[in-house]
């Protein structure tokens, strides 16, 4: 069975009700859920009935996604040979880790001994389910919810970089992954259901813009992070790069048009970007130029 294959890896940190049911869809298709909190307000598992395999490590303090994740894959059974990472907030529906592993078996030409990660489909917001056997396509970066990494390549590559904490973390492994030589590919029309935070529609004219709505400490850790990866990765990948550097302008202006408590995001961007500039990372400090 495929189940025996994978074992599936979610961090949770203040939950709500949901996560319920994304615990149920996840632990009845894999070997194990090993479950990371990262140090909630409140035990939130006691109170509810944990399906068998299930495994909640709980952490004392949030240590970021990136350490979490590490901490429920070192923890793992080894018989798996994949590792299905989760948010909370992601569900997914029956036969889903089934069509990832078919859409890499029959993808035609694609060696798929070199396949390190496959990811679902996303277009950035909730969307519903929807399995189908179809084509893979290689991609540079995906989005670690609902993705499938290869044990084998995780071994070689190594784990997340906790450095990050939480923020682009998905986009340095999957750097690291191509850099020892493995795939990362997107299995075109197997989407799960996942929210990026609290994103809002707008439109100018004909064009519709999308404003994530993050809070200002997550404004900190994506412009702090971005320029750790374009450090590290520009003269490998600099159309990737060139891309999302764009986008950081883009987003800028989509927060000083839509978003709101404009003036405390954009303090946060500028201690993010002078961090980042400075090689300051792990956990936000306060303290302006504290390690």
């Amino acid at each position: 069975m495929r189940r025996e294959m994978i074992t599936s890896v979610m961090v949770s940190y203040n939950p709500d009700s949901e996560i319920t049911g994304n615990i149920t869809s996840i632990s009845s298709q894999c070997l194990e859920l090993i479950i990371v909190d990262n140090g909630s307000s409140e035990k939130w598992w006691e109170k509810l009935q944990i399906p068998p395999r299930v495994k909640i490590i709980a952490l004392d303090y949030n240590y970021g996604i990136a350490h979490a994740t590490n901490i429920g894959i070192v923890n793992s059974c080894v018989d798996s040979k994949w590792f299905a990472l989760f948010d909370q907030d992601t569900s997914i529906d029956n036969g889903y880790f089934e069509m990832m592993l078919e859409n890499i078996e029959k993808s035609g030409d694609l060696d798929t001994s070199r396949v390190g990660l496959i990811a679902p489909s996303f277009g950035g917001l909730k969307i519903s389910s929807s399995y189908e056997i179809g084509a893979v396509k290689e991609i540079k970066t995906a989005i670690a919810s609902g993705s499938m990494i290869k044990r084998s390549a995780l071994k070689n590559t190594g784990l997340m970089d906790d450095l990050l904490f939480i923020d682009y973390v998905d986009n340095d492994f999957c750097f690291r992954l191509m850099s020892e030589g493995y795939l990362v590919v997107e299995a075109e029309g197997i989407r799960l259901s996942h929210s990026l935070g609290k994103m809002s529609p707008h439109r100018i004219g004909k064009w519709q813009f999308h404003t994530s709505n993050h809070s200002p400490l997550r404004k900190y850790y994506v412009f702090r992070n971005r320029i750790y990866i374009y450090r590290n990765y520009i003269y490998r990948y600099p159309v990737w790069v060139f891309r999302d550097f764009f986008r950081n302008i883009t987003e800028i202006l989509k927060i000083a048009m839509w978003e709101e408590d404009k003036s405390e995001k954009f303090y946060f961007i500028r201690r993010g970007i002078s961090d980042g500039l400075a090689g300051r990372f792990g956990k936000y400090n306060s303290k302006p130029g504290s390690k």
